[in-house]
């Protein structure tokens, strides 16, 4: 009965152990590379003005010699004084708010950050056709006020994603 046991034990161990060695690589398999995610936990920020000026957020991913689509997500707590618009600027180029959806409503209950902030999910789709490049493509977070100068969109917490689409 002792050999039972000792060999019973070992088993064990051996199966835990694989296990775990099977779920880590599984769990690295889904980590995302640092370059193609920015996540904002930060102090609010406040954009001013009418669109469209960059917002500083922005993420990168390689494309390999066939160059496919790729999908980016934005997601934000946000304040805004009246309606406005968000978009993606395409390695360095203008804002471009027609690549999806782009409205940002007006959630206006505080000012500055203080009060209840709205959230609102995007998710665009680029394609080759629309200026990808074999190699670094950046994409950086633009928008601004619908209504004139005197827009103001506050951003909370954030993440701005891209992955290429499979």
């Amino acid at each position: 009965m002792r050999a039972f046991s000792r060999t019973s034990k070992s088993s064990v161990i051996f199966l835990a152990a694989a296990t775990c060695v099977v779920l880590a690589g599984a769990i690295a398999a889904f980590a995302v590379p640092a370059t193609q995610v920015f996540r904002s936990t930060n102090s609010p920020v406040t954009f001013t003005g009418v669109c469209c000026s960059l917002w500083g957020e922005s993420v990168s991913i390689t494309e390999p010699k066939a160059v496919t689509a790729v999908l980016v997500t934005f997601n934000t707590d946000y304040q805004a004084t009246a309606e406005g618009n968000v978009g993606i600027s395409l390695n360095g180029g203008s804002c471009n708010i027609f690549f999806g959806s782009n409205r940002l409503p007006e959630f206006n209950l505080g000012t500055g950050g203080n009060g209840p902030f709205g959230n609102v999910n995007y998710q665009w789709v680029i394609n080759p056709s629309d200026d990808l490049k074999v190699g670094k493509n950046t994409f950086e977070l633009c928008g601004g006020g619908s209504e004139g100068d005197s827009s103001t969109i506050v951003l909370g917490f954030n993440t701005l994603a891209v992955q290429i689409s499979k």
